[in-house]
């Protein structure tokens, strides 16, 4: 129980300085009971109890000295509750109250802006925190009080800032740098000087919870650095180059026989199983241990305290997002009414009750259940602040509503507000606000022209900046490197798009077991790049080894499209080189496969897309051109009539057009597509070619030898630039 009492004395790390003002006995029990408060998870009677105590205060010029503390608490509380609309003015009132009272040069108000930086850290917002920080080491080294303790503090909380702001190897290198003064402070005894002697004496009972809590906080920063970076659990990991799995494992291993030090309420070795637990579902890791089940990590904090701080909510929202991926309709539906019981602990207006709405968008989703899903969202998103991180999860959500829907113009729109939401928390040199520059680059190479654009955000922001700090298994990683391979290849760099095929085949190595079927749909979209650069040896083996690991979860509704998929990408290399009659066996396979399936699969629109080329080589024309018509006309209504998804389309409907001999309309379907071509990439690519090509044929076939003649030079003239003769 002692232990209990001196974590609730730590909780708001009151400086021993302002300590030394505190002389009534009254205030301090006062503040105590709150405090005591707060740490049970009671929010509403400690903001009772706080605000009686701020109102008999603020009239009394002698009691000052405990005003800074109480916004500090004030702003802590309201984070708690989620009732943010004072909570920057707390805040600010705090620094202005401590720079009053103790000077503007003092440890005090130091000891303020690092608590206020703190604070920013729990918000989300890492770039004021880091410039509150930084603002107090600049005070303290100028006025020569930087302590090794202060010194250390700040380091911890620039070290999460720096870990939202994906700075994650600076980070990495200033908790090493750190780490050996935590965990010299973190024991039972201490030799200390006396006189001339050296003895062993007992560390008073009352730091112990605050020394053991900081090193424990100190690892659980280190887990959460490497798993924010990518490195989950590397086989090549070693302590120069840790990876989350690593240092868990290192955290679990100190938390043994250390909770009589932390304290009976404290949730360290709790957060260290929920960081590793997410940073295993978000790599997609399957297998682990069942201490890391979502369930039994929020049943153990339960047994420690109320369910209702920072760390709860998140299990919460965890494991609720876990059991819908799993499908566990049952449980999932169980759990959603306990959190909403628990949420009617909080305020009418808190933003905390936002999170169950978010859950129940997410579940509505998974159901296909689109309808209103985006003017819900925007009510919700109206009610909260503009710069917070559940605001950027909504505009996420948004993003994900209006791609679904494919309203592509609002789609763009909400990549950019999640980029100014990053900017403003991040700050617009951060990796993370460059990773959302790069979803609007992919989102521009796979839903408009702005290949240019995308290219110049690629060069800043992931070469510039992100390919830094990230790491071989970010969730975004493979996605990123598949986009960037496309880029090269739209662009003509066949070399750079192999080379990027190759890393992202390395990384998926990494990420995924061999016989996942994850590994398996990865390998596929391997394949299909590999096909469209003429690296056909390598989307072989890549279509075999796809076709080996899906085919075992063909029967599997999540993964049967996965199946269907890579036996049509195979389709399209035996096309490719000539294997006709087993190209024709492999669309047979595919479409019983759809037949008997029990989700929907594809369309007729992504038929089109994916295989009208393989069909005019099967001599399927009657098919094709009506599929064709079905696709130009929805590709038109999308992405508009200059898009570059018509011109693949328009060359092959150009092509049945000359093979029925309707001439003049498979000119005016070729000049479309070239004009589009030209526009797109210029007169000299290879993805021109097709459409120069099927002009020459066009010419040639109506005895207009020099335009045949003129188009058929340009085309190889690009082919050979690329491909040699």
């Amino acid at each position: 129980m002692k232990i209990f009492r001196s974590c609730i004395f730590a909780l708001f790390c009151v400086t021993a300085t302002q300590l030394a003002f505190s002389q009534n006995k009254k205030i301090d029990k006062s503040l105590a009971k709150v405090d005591t408060y707060y740490a049970s998870g009671n929010f509403l009677k400690a903001s009772s109890g706080l605000q009686k105590l701020k109102k008999s205060l603020q009239s009394k010029p002698d009691h000052q000295s405990y005003m800074p503390g109480l916004y500090i608490r004030e702003a802590k509380i309201s984070l708690a509750l989620g009732t943010l609309t004072s909570f920057d003015n707390s805040l600010n009132t705090a620094l202005t109250s401590s720079q009053s009272t103790f000077g503007d040069n003092s440890t005090n108000y130091a000891t303020t802006l690092i608590e206020v930086g703190e604070i920013y850290n729990e918000y989300g917002n890492f770039r004021l925190s880091d410039e509150y920080l930084d603002r107090a080491m600049i005070l303290l080294q100028k006025s020569n009080q930087l302590t090794d303790a202060l010194k250390s503090r700040i380091a911890l909380a620039q070290a999460e800032a720096m870990i939202g702001q994906g700075f994650w190897n600076d980070a990495i290198e200033l908790l090493k740098e750190h780490e050996k003064y935590f965990a010299s402070r973190a024991i039972e005894k201490e030799s200390v000087v006396d006189g001339t002697s050296i003895k062993t004496q007992r560390v008073p009972e009352q730091e112990l919870p605050k020394r053991y809590g900081d090193y424990a906080k100190l690892l659980n920063l280190r887990i959460k650095a490497d798993a924010n970076k990518g490195r989950i659990s590397v086989s090549r990991s070693d302590e120069n180059n840790t990876d989350a799995d690593q240092n868990y494992k290192f955290a679990l291993n100190w938390f043994k026989d250390k909770s009589r030090f932390l304290g009976e309420t404290n949730l360290a070795k709790v957060e260290s199983r929920y960081l590793m637990a997410k940073a295993l579902k978000e790599s997609g890791n399957k297998e682990h241990e069942s201490d890391l089940d979502f369930d039994n990590i929020l049943n153990d904090l339960k047994r420690k305290t109320s369910p209702t701080n920072s760390l709860a909510q998140n299990l919460y929202l965890a494991y609720l997002d876990d059991l819908l991926l799993k499908g566990n309709r049952a449980r999932y539906q169980n759990v959603k009414l306990e959190y909403e019981k628990l949420l009617k602990k909080f305020p009418s207006g808190s933003v905390l009750r936002t999170n169950m709405q978010a859950v129940e968008f997410d579940s509505k989703m998974e159901q296909d259940k689109t309808k209103n899903l985006e003017s819900s969202a925007l009510s919700v998103l109206n009610s909260l602040p503009k710069f917070y991180k559940t605001t950027g999860q909504i505009v996420e959500f948004l993003y994900d509503v209006t791609i679904k829907e494919k309203r592509y113009a609002s789609a763009e729109t909400y990549l950019n507000q999640l980029a100014s939401i990053k900017k403003e928390l991040c700050g617009e040199n951060s990796p993370e606000y460059h990773l959302s520059r790069i979803y609007l680059a992919n989102f521009y190479l796979d839903y408009t022209n702005k290949i240019e654009d995308a290219g110049n955000i690629y060069k800043e922001s992931y070469f510039g900046v992100v390919e830094k700090q990230i790491g071989e298994q970010h969730k975004h990683l493979q996605d990123i490197l598949n986009h960037i391979a496309t880029w090269y290849e739209l662009t003509d760099k066949y070399d750079l798009a192999f080379k990027t095929l190759n890393n992202a085949s390395d990384n998926a190595i990494i990420k995924y077991s061999n016989d996942d079927p994850e590994y398996g749909v990865e390998l596929e979209r391997l394949a299909s790049l590999s096909l469209k650069i003429g690296q056909y040896d390598k989307a072989e083996l890549d279509i075999d080894k796809a076709i080996k690991i899906l085919g075992e979860y063909k029967k599997d509704d999540k993964y049967i499209s996965g199946y269907i998929q890579i036996l049509e990408t195979q389709a399209k290399l035996y096309g490719i080189i000539g294997m006709f009659d087993e190209a024709e066996n492999n669309l047979q396979r595919t479409q019983k496969l759809i037949s008997k399936a029990d989700v929907l699969i594809g369309s007729e629109v992504s038929t089109a897309e994916e295989l009208s080329s393989l069909f005019i080589q099967l001599g399927r024309y009657a098919e094709t051109d009506r599929l064709l018509a079905d696709l130009i006309a929805e590709y038109q209504k999308l992405y508009g009539a200059n898009s570059l998804r018509l011109i693949e389309p328009l060359v092959n409907k150009g092509r049945i057009l000359l093979a029925k001999g309707d001439y003049t309309e498979a000119e005016r379907t070729a000049q479309r597509a070239n004009q589009i071509a030209v526009k797109t990439y210029g007169d000299n690519s290879t993805k021109t070619a097709p459409t120069q090509k099927l002009l020459s044929d066009i010419y040639y076939t109506l005895g207009d030898y020099d335009k045949a003649q003129d188009n058929i030079l340009k085309a190889i003239a690009s082919q050979e630039k690329q491909f040699g003769r």
